[in-house]
């Protein structure tokens, strides 16, 4: 069965070039185009869309933020995909805590626009690799008390690789308390939005390529991740470009995925609670 999808936008051609993207993807139909957040609101209402990929700014009086807050507010089940040209972690973040499902650049590849579709009408969460690293270095600076010695303990095991299954067995636990710690760590580290770690908690996680399919630098930029550096500072380690490291980093993410790429990002945020699980207090 097709995937209703439901084109927001006010730019003409943008809308035109996603109707063409949709209409190459032989398991995604078109359920309309809309140029206002009244009318997204609408499709949403009557139930006849699965996805709706919406565009920050929609005309007025609201904003698309707004609108998808609403959206989930009458529809919970439908679907939103952000499509913006901003990147900002503020705006980010504005479109996370209102409810989106996922967040896309407008720069994202046809294969990452569809497969983002699929990842959120699954139920998995999904974030432009050009996001994620100002999303989570905002997350990075909150108060590293504000979590219990067991959140942080069951985060250190999600970014080990380990399923809610291994993370309640090493931790003699009930299956469910650990779902339940991961949640509630989950809704301190990021805010309402409760589907980011989807992927890494049993979310329908795609499998991997193989390691040794990656290129030398490819591999380099890999173990900077795993080290819980930001592009940056991968650059500094590789001597190389920023934007060369970010354009390995893509290319990382679509080949391994995005349950090893959220595992890579949770790495990084974990390092501010270093000294804690070090110390195990």
């Amino acid at each position: 069965m097709s995937l209703r999808v439901l084109i927001a936008d006010d730019h003409t051609l943008v809308s035109e070039g996603l109707e063409v993207m949709l209409s190459m993807a032989d398991d995604v139909e078109l359920a309309g185009m809309v140029s206002t957040d009244e009318a997204a609101i609408d499709a949403a209402r009557k139930g006849d869309v699965d996805v709706i990929l919406m565009d920050v700014n929609l005309s007025q009086p609201m904003s698309g933020i707004e609108a998808t807050k609403q959206i989930k507010e009458i529809a919970p089940s439908t679907r939103v995909l952000i499509l913006s040209m901003f990147t900002d972690p503020g705006t980010v973040s504005e479109s996370i805590k209102a409810g989106a499902d996922g967040y896309l650049s407008k720069s994202a590849t046809r294969e990452s626009v569809i497969q983002a579709i699929h990842d959120v009408a699954e139920g998995r969460s999904v974030l432009d690799p050009s996001v994620t690293d100002g999303i989570f270095g905002r997350i990075g600076g909150n108060d590293p008390d504000q979590l219990t010695d067991r959140e942080l303990q069951c985060l250190q095991h999600l970014a080990d690789g380990l399923s809610i299954k291994e993370i309640a067995a090493e931790m003699h636990l009930p299956e469910e308390t650990a779902k339940a710690t991961l949640r509630s760590a989950h809704r301190k580290l990021v805010g309402r939005h409760s589907g980011l770690f989807s992927s890494l908690t049993g979310g329908g996680s795609r499998s991997r390529q193989d390691p040794a399919e990656l290129t030398d630098r490819e591999e380099k930029v890999r173990k900077g991740m795993a080290d819980g550096l930001s592009p940056r500072e991968i650059a500094a380690r590789l001597n190389l470009p920023e934007e060369t490291v970010r354009t390995n980093l893509k290319s990382l993410r679509q080949k391994l995925g995005f349950r090893y790429w959220t595992a890579a990002n949770l790495k990084s945020i974990l390092k501010e609670f270093s000294h804690r699980i070090r110390k195990g207090k």
